[in-house]
């Protein structure tokens, strides 16, 4: 979920509503994902837009100002979460520009 939703007008969720979420993914072990590709990197004055409301998600997706103009995007599971295989599928779409990945770590 974004937590801020970019397409539909620049709307921030709510604390609370955002709380629920939280409470929701831990109540059946759902990893709670933010989508912080517009939001993220500062666009809202702390670093990730989620900082605003102090509930940190389980996985997190990160591009557009990330690579400052440099077509880069990243998907950052918590360490908890880094052995298990089921975000593998997001590894393949970087398998033909291997090339960015590698320039983006410089």
């Amino acid at each position: 979920m974004e937590p801020v939703q970019g397409e539909g007008g620049i709307r921030p969720v709510t604390q609370k509503f955002l709380a629920s979420i939280r409470e929701l993914c831990d109540e059946h072990g759902a990893p709670l994902m933010f989508d912080e590709v517009q939001c993220g990197i500062g666009r809202t004055g702390p670093l990730f837009a989620h900082q605003h409301y102090g509930i940190n998600p389980d996985v997190m997706a990160l591009a557009k100002g990330l690579g400052g103009g440099f077509p880069i995007g990243a998907f950052l599971p918590q360490r908890r979460l880094e052995a298990q295989r089921w975000w593998g599928l997001m590894e393949a779409r970087s398998e033909e520009t291997l090339w960015q990945p590698r320039l983006a770590m410089q």
